[in-house]
């Protein structure tokens, strides 16, 4: 069995300094991460919001396409931006790890390397799982609202139904309102004969002989 190599103080403190080193990369890493993943939660949300919100007539045709495909675009870029500032504090990261590695007489293997050169390649970033998760889900979710508002009825058009079923209420209460009318003066005016017609009769029997 080998023994272990003497490691002595100016080694440890190379060792300390790696690792140092290292985790301040690996934090950096983490941050743009979150920054990452709150940009990516916020564009769903607005997609959720124009979902809900946005209707035809607000939008242009060529117009909003274009808008959107410049967004889409520039978010893709913007991402790709993020994962090479990320693969490159993770090769950071590896690199003061693996120096950490060779002060205890360790080497690093040929797979870390392999994988830390990956890191910059288009390649290596249609490789990664997260990006493309993020990035097919933001594609999807513009499809779907383009879908959505664009087979919904403009604002205009809801407004004319509204206001029509509105006119066609008020035309059948008038004309309930109206027959009502009509037959409470028919009852009013049948009163009104009866009650002439009455005392007439009255008068006639009390004439009569006995």
């Amino acid at each position: 069995m080998t023994p272990a190599p003497e490691v002595d103080s100016d080694r440890i403190a190379l060792i300390k300094a790696a690792i140092q080193l290292a985790e301040g990369a690996h934090t950096r890493f983490n941050q743009r991460r979150e920054i990452e993943w709150k940009v990516t939660i916020g564009a769903w949300t607005l997609l959720a919001a124009a979902a809900v919100f946005v209707t035809s007539d607000r939008v242009s045709n060529y117009g909003s396409i274009l808008g959107a495909t410049v967004a889409f675009f520039a978010y893709v870029r913007w991402m790709f931006a993020i994962w090479v500032a990320n693969g490159k504090d993770k090769t950071e990261r590896d690199y003061f790890l693996k120096q950490a590695k060779k002060g205890f007489g360790e080497t690093a293997s040929k797979e870390e390397d392999d994988d830390s050169r990956e890191r910059q390649t288009i390649w290596g970033f249609l490789k990664d799982g997260s990006m493309m998760g993020q990035l097919l889900t933001t594609f999807g979710l513009l499809v779907c609202v383009g879908s959505i508002v664009y087979s919904s009825p403009s604002r205009s058009a809801v407004t004319d139904r509204t206001l029509q079923s509105f006119a066609e209420s008020a035309t059948k209460i008038a004309n309930s309102a109206e027959g009502i009318s009509t037959a409470a003066k028919t009852v009013a005016e049948q009163n009104g004969k009866d009650a002439v017609t009455e005392p007439r009769k009255s008068g006639k029997k009390r004439n009569q002989p006995r």
